[in-house]
């Protein structure tokens, strides 16, 4: 494939975990399939990310004590501030969900 014909990065980024969970149509899925053939710079998100959903499935059945929750939710934000792909990061949908569940969380305990 053409490189001026392919996906930017931030589309991709943005679109890993819809592509994960299977929820993009075909030629959004081939799009994105394709640009992390060719993408150094995407595949290290996605293969993290697709390691992350594998964590997650093994271990979705233990509760997650509340303060353990914080301290990731805290350590992520603050990473992702200081990181300076931030803004690749941020585009992502599951830290955007991350985020608003953070907030949703702490607006709840003050």
């Amino acid at each position: 494939m053409d490189n001026a014909m392919m996906m930017p990065c931030d589309q991709v980024i943005s679109k890993l975990w819809e592509y994960l969970d299977g929820a993009l149509d075909e030629a959004r899925a081939g799009k994105i399939r394709e640009h992390l053939e060719m993408c150094a710079r995407c595949l290290p998100q996605y293969n993290f990310e697709l390691a992350f959903l594998a964590l997650l499935k093994r271990n979705s059945r233990q509760p997650v004590p509340a303060s353990l929750q914080r301290k990731v939710f805290e350590a992520l934000l603050e990473s992702s501030a200081s990181d300076p792909n931030a803004q690749l990061l941020r585009k992502s949908s599951f830290f955007n969900r991350l985020g608003q569940a953070w907030r949703t969380f702490r607006g709840r305990r003050n």
